[in-house]
């Protein structure tokens, strides 16, 4: 038949989950992966957002989060273990003193080492953090222009250098970046 799939490769949608879906991973488990406390009924599951491994109620941190960063009120549940919790704040704290040096091999390396670690941070944060690390780049790619078009006597040069400036500052501008 036209646009159908062989008998010899097709599987019901229920045969091709794997065993990282967490329902499946939630019958299988049965302790918590910190404190090794027995789940039952009075001692349930919680999954890690981050980890995605279950916890109990002890090893686990609930809170309301962002869904983006246009929200005013925070409006997602979110689960996360401790562990993942403790590296979250640690990730965001991080991030906020890098921001406030106002340097950007300072912020770039906080904010890969955020994305290389795959760190759920709050997504405000984040938005602000990509909002200045764009801003920092740019003011670092004028500086850098700049310094090396310092000592410059011929004067079709100099030219050329203040139209390719003022194209950066228009880039610049064009992204909704407020340069310094």
């Amino acid at each position: 038949m036209r646009g159908s799939t062989p008998r010899s490769t097709w599987r019901p949608r229920w045969k091709s989950r794997t065993s990282s879906s967490p329902g499946l991973k939630a019958r299988n488990t049965k302790k918590c992966v910190l404190c090794s406390s027995k789940f039952d009924f009075k001692n349930i599951r919680y999954y890690c957002d981050s980890c995605t491994r279950f916890f109990c109620i002890n090893c686990s941190y609930s809170q309301w989060v962002f869904e983006d960063q246009d929200s005013e009120e925070k409006e997602r549940p979110v689960c996360r273990c401790l562990t993942c919790y403790k590296k979250i704040q640690e990730s965001e704290e991080n991030l906020r003193q890098a921001m406030s040096t106002m340097n950007f091999h300072t912020v770039d390396k906080a904010l890969n080492a955020i994305i290389s670690n795959n760190i759920d941070i709050d997504v405000k944060l984040r938005h602000d953090a990509d909002v200045c690390h764009l801003k920092l780049e740019r003011e670092l790619d004028i500086r850098s222009f700049i310094e090396s078009v310092a000592a410059v006597e011929d004067y079709k040069t100099i030219l050329k250098s203040v139209k390719i400036l003022n194209d950066k500052v228009e880039a610049a501008k064009g992204l909704n970046v407020d340069l310094d």
